[in-house]
C-alpha cells in the first residue's frame, strides 16, 4: 500500500465516530483511528507490540459472558459477509462491538 494511500485511509478511519482497529492476515495491527485511540488509551501499546495476540488478550478479559471466545468471534467474523456483534463491559460500561473482515485479491485484511 502506498503511503499517499495510507494517509487517505486513515483520514477515512479518523473520520468515524467508532473505534476502529484493522489487522492484516499477518495478525499486525496496521491501522488504528483517533475514537480507538481514545477508548483505549495506553492500553493500544499491546497492540502494537503483539498484535491480534495483545487485543485478544485485552478484549478476552472484558468480553460479556455470552460463552464465546474473541477468537471465536474473529473466526465467524472472517467466515462471513456480515460483521459479528459481541459487547464488552469495561468500567461498567457496556461497549457494543463488530469483527468484520475485508476480504480481497491476495487474502483478508
Amino acid at each position: 500500500m502506498t503511503a499517499e494511500r495510507m494517509l487517505d485511509n486513515q483520514a477515512l478511519l479518523d473520520g468515524l465516530g467508532q473505534g476502529t482497529l484493522v489487522f492484516d492476515s499477518a495478525d499486525r495491527l496496521v491501522m488504528i483511528n483517533q475514537a480507538a485511540r481514545a477508548l483505549l488509551g495506553h492500553d493500544i501499546r499491546a497492540f502494537h507490540i503483539n498484535g491480534w495476540p495483545g487485543a485478544n488478550g485485552f478484549f478476552e478479559r472484558y468480553l460479556a459472558d455470552d460463552g464465546e471466545t474473541l477468537d471465536q468471534i474473529r473466526a465467524r467474523a472472517l467466515a462471513s459477509e456480515r460483521p459479528i456483534r459481541f459487547q464488552i463491559q469495561r468500567n461498567g460500561e457496556i461497549i457494543p462491538c463488530w469483527a468484520s473482515a475485508v476480504h480481497r485479491e491476495g487474502g483478508e485484511i
